[in-house]
């Protein structure tokens, strides 16, 4: 398993995402905490405890990035979800709230959000770009749904469109 994901890692991503987990005893950590402390800050320390649950030691840049992560992968899984029954055909999916914005597009246009969005989300989980470019996407996205909704701004951006030709 570890080189399945090396190869993706490094072949698809261009890059080694690997980060070798070094380990430490709790006897090491009490003898030479600022070296265990400057290993956690560059990557993930463990310490096995015998029967209790191990512990891993990490910086907070890694913390911080981790729970975006998680907290984008459940928006992610909701829309991915919804654009997936949408453009399967299924137009009774519920949506929460603050996604309804999403109804305002037509499959092929959901598709292309789709594929951004995940783009987005993929370079983010894999540290290529910052979590702010995905908010960026949902963003612009958004705002163009706002024009679409309102008909008064649909009708004027046809307008547009139409002198242009």
């Amino acid at each position: 398993m570890y080189f399945y994901m090396y190869k993706i890692e490094t072949e698809w991503y261009g890059r080694d995402m690997a980060t070798a987990e070094k380990l430490a005893t709790t006897t090491e950590l009490a003898r030479d905490y600022g070296r265990i402390l400057d290993d956690a800050a560059k990557g993930p320390v463990s310490i096995p405890r015998g029967k209790k649950p191990d512990i891993t030691l990490i910086g907070r840049d890694r913390w911080q990035q981790a729970e975006a992560s998680q907290q984008w992968m459940m928006a992610f899984s909701v829309i991915v979800r919804y654009g997936v029954d949408r453009i399967g055909g299924d137009s009774g999916v519920v949506l929460p709230a603050e996604f309804e914005w999403l109804r305002a597009f037509e499959p092929g246009d959901l598709l292309e959000f789709l594929r951004e969005f995940s783009n987005a989300m993929k370079d983010a989980t894999m540290g290529v770009r910052p979590w702010e470019e995905v908010e960026d996407v949902l963003y612009e996205w958004h705002r163009s749904a706002i024009v679409l909704l309102d008909k008064h701004l649909t009708s004027r951006l046809k307008k547009a469109r139409a002198n242009v030709r």
